[in-house]
C-alpha cells in the first residue's frame, strides 16, 4: 500500500510540474498532429505535417541552403531527438503557435535535424550542438549566426526567430 500511494504522489507532482513549466500558447491554433509528411521539393526531402511551421525532415543541409539562397531566406536549424521531451513540447506548443508558423514560413526554410540518425551526427558536431532542443540560424555559407538551447515559451521563441532573421540579414549590424 505504502508503494502505491508513494507512486500516486510521484505522477501527481510530475503532472504538476509539466503543467506549470508547459510553455502557454497566446494564439488559437487547432492544426492536428498527425505525423505524416508530404512530398513538397524533390531536391530536399519532405515537409512535416506536425506543426503550423514547414519545416523540412531532411538531412541535405547543401540542398536547404541552395533553396534558402533562391528564395532569399535565413536556414533555421532545429536539432531534436526522438527521446527529447522539451523537443515534443515545443513541436506541440511553440511551433504551433500560429504567429511564430507565420514568421518563420516567410522568413526561413526551416530544417528539421535528428540529431542522433543519418547526417544529422556530423551536422550535431559540425555545429556544436551538445544539448536538446537546439535552435541556430545559418547565413548563407552555412556559418551559425544565433545559435539557442533548450526549451523556450513563446514569447521568448518570437524574440529568438526575430533577432536570429535580423542578424543572418544585417551582418554589418546595419537597419
Amino acid at each position: 500500500m505504502k508503494n502505491l500511494l508513494f507512486a500516486i504522489s510521484i505522477m501527481a507532482i510530475c503532472e504538476i510540474n509539466y503543467s506549470c513549466n508547459a510553455p502557454k500558447n497566446t494564439t488559437s491554433s487547432t492544426k492536428p498532429s498527425t505525423g505524416t509528411t508530404q512530398p513538397v521539393d524533390a531536391g530536399i526531402g519532405e515537409i512535416s505535417s506536425e506543426t503550423l511551421v514547414n519545416f523540412y525532415v531532411t538531412d541535405q543541409l547543401t540542398a536547404v541552403m541552395e533553396k534558402a539562397k533562391r528564395e532569399k531566406k535565413v536556414v533555421f536549424l532545429d536539432f531534436y531527438t526522438t527521446w527529447c521531451a522539451p523537443c515534443r513540447m515545443m513541436d506541440q506548443s511553440v511551433f504551433r503557435d500560429e504567429d511564430v508558423a507565420t514568421y518563420m514560413n516567410q522568413n526561413c526554410i526551416n530544417m528539421k535535424i535528428n540529431a542522433e540518425k543519418g547526417e544529422g551526427v556530423a551536422l550535431k558536431l559540425q555545429y556544436n550542438v551538445n544539448a536538446y532542443p537546439s535552435y541556430i540560424f545559418i547565413n548563407a555559407d552555412g556559418d551559425e549566426v544565433v545559435k539557442k538551447e533548450g526549451s523556450l515559451s513563446i514569447e521568448e521563441f518570437k524574440k529568438l526567430m526575430k533577432t536570429g532573421v535580423w542578424k543572418v540579414k544585417n551582418p554589418a549590424g546595419n537597419p
